[in-house]
């Protein structure tokens, strides 16, 4: 089923490599390079999913997680890095049940990390 995905990434072209798995899959796809922009993106208009790098300069995946979900609670999340994801924990960044990929993955894994957050109920931040 066709989603509308707001991909949030600061690195153009991991956020060109990633739009682009996404839209062949048939999804509809906003892009946005920061988290002021993915804010504004959603002041706009709905999506199904945010999907997210975690590191980023100015406001981190995590932080704009959190003010999405203060905004939009029922907002679903997905959230990736190229940092290893204990490292992500244990230094406070984020939270340890957060749904989440390892970069680098391909479509296998997107196609379903996605079924999987849409599946679930919306994450929500303790």
């Amino acid at each position: 089923m066709p989603l509308s995905i707001l991909l949030v990434d600061d690195d153009e072209q991991v956020r060109r490599t990633v739009a682009r798995m996404l839209r062949l899959e048939g999804h509809e796809v906003v892009e946005a390079g920061s988290g002021a922009e993915a804010l504004a993106a959603l002041d706009e208009r709905a999506v199904d999913l945010v999907l997210s790098d975690i590191m980023m300069p100015d406001m981190n995946g995590c932080d704009l997680g959190r003010l999405i979900t203060r905004r939009h609670p029922e907002q679903r999340l997905l959230w990736y890095s190229g940092h290893v994801f204990t490292s992500l924990f244990t230094s406070g960044i984020c939270p340890e049940d957060l749904p989440f990929m390892q970069k680098p993955f391909g479509v296998e894994l997107l196609r379903q990390r996605i079924a999987e957050c849409l599946a679930a109920p919306a994450y929500r931040f303790r």
